[in-house]
């Protein structure tokens, strides 16, 4: 017994500092946050005697970001995130709640890696409450009805079957994933259209190892059927903006560059040339936990991945370390506006602070 308490004790310093709801842990320590998960048990002394939080937070009368005048469309961009509230993760969500109480956009694209570490095991695994609804929908209106647009990442793989999240789509009106690929198209007020095209891109980036092909229960037939989807999607369109949507990107100054790098020049090879042809404006990633800016004078690139656990970047990419426009190793998300032909980029980082802003346009092939 005596044991016991003085467990309970250690964990009561370690996490919870000087009191019941009041305790920060330092964002600089998340990397190793990982640590936590897979211990269920702490989660149960976590919900009553933490707040989860690296930091205080104000409230939304003191927003810091920009809210852009005359969006015809606005959304926000998140990845790499279900880690059970952990690395900041509450925080981002808490800010994104802050967010959309003042510029309410209209939905949110997910990029993947959604549930750490492999993926949930059914539609009613615990993570669907402990890493998003209690994280991001049940404590905040302004953000309980904003859909999320998601596609898979190779962590929603780890158990080799995302299927559980497709078939929580049917469930939930709010997960959005009809299918491992999809397109969403709107409408703007001007008269102009906006086609998302969502791809699953797992099965392709991962062509260069036969054995994490086999751990995450893809083919190189899945890889095939993928491009050829995106092209003929694509060229069906005769949309005014064609914006793609991926969970591994095809250029990063990310950690990833290094040690992933035959896959991203796998994926390189043989997307980045569908998405020339057919005139794409801006290809938005996750996967490396970051948030980056890229232009390499043909298309725009956008990697929100910092959802909970970040990295430093890396730069190991010569022809990424080229297109970088911005890039931090810090929890946050994106938001987006788009107005006539450019779409406004702003990143927001887990204290609220809006950290880069910048304009991209429809048409990046023609500067």
């Amino acid at each position: 017994m005596a044991l016991l308490v003085g467990l309970g004790l250690g964990w009561w310093v370690e996490y919870s500092g000087e009191g019941r709801g009041s305790s920060f842990y330092n964002a600089a320590t998340s990397a190793d946050c990982d640590k936590n998960l897979g211990r269920r048990w702490l989660f149960f002394f976590q919900r009553y005697f933490t707040r989860q939080m690296c930091t205080a937070h104000d409230g939304p009368e003191s927003w810091s970001g920009i809210e852009v005048a005359g969006s015809e469309l606005r959304f926000f961009v998140i990845g790499d995130w279900g880690r059970d509230g952990w690395c900041c993760q509450t925080d981002v969500g808490y800010e994104m709640a802050r967010a959309a109480e003042v510029v309410k956009p209209a939905f949110l694209l997910n990029v993947g890696d959604n549930f750490y570490q492999t993926g949930v095991a059914s539609v009613d695994d615990e993570q669907w409450q402990t890493s998003w609804r209690g994280v991001y929908l049940d404590n905040y209106k302004s953000m309980e009805t904003i859909p999320w647009l998601t596609v898979l990442g190779n962590h929603d793989y780890g158990r080799g079957d995302p299927t559980p999240q497709l078939q929580y789509a049917k469930r939930e009106a709010r997960w959005v994933l009809p299918d491992r690929q999809y397109t969403k198209l709107f409408h703007l007020p001007g008269g102009a259209t906006v086609l998302f095209a969502f791809i699953d891109t797992t099965p392709t980036f991962y062509n260069y190892s036969k054995s994490l092909m086999k751990l995450f229960n893809v083919s190189y037939e899945q890889s095939r059927r993928n491009m050829e989807w995106l092209d003929q999607t694509l060229t069906d369109s005769n949309d005014d903006w064609k914006v793609v949507v991926s969970h591994h990107p095809i250029l990063t100054r990310g950690s990833h560059s290094g040690e992933e790098k035959e896959g991203f020049d796998y994926l390189y090879e043989v997307l980045r040339p569908v998405l020339l042809k057919h005139k794409v404006a801006v290809l938005f990633s996750g996967h490396d936990h970051d948030m980056q800016h890229l232009d390499d004078g043909e298309l725009q690139y956008v990697i929100s991945g910092a959802g909970s656990q970040v990295r430093d970047l890396s730069d190991k990419l010569a022809r990424a370390s080229k297109a970088g426009r911005f890039g931090v190793g810090r929890q946050g998300f994106a938001i987006c506006d788009i107005v006539g032909d450019l779409m406004h980029l702003q990143f927001v980082d887990y204290r609220g602070t809006m950290i880069y802003a910048t304009n991209m346009t429809r048409t990046p092939w023609k500067r």
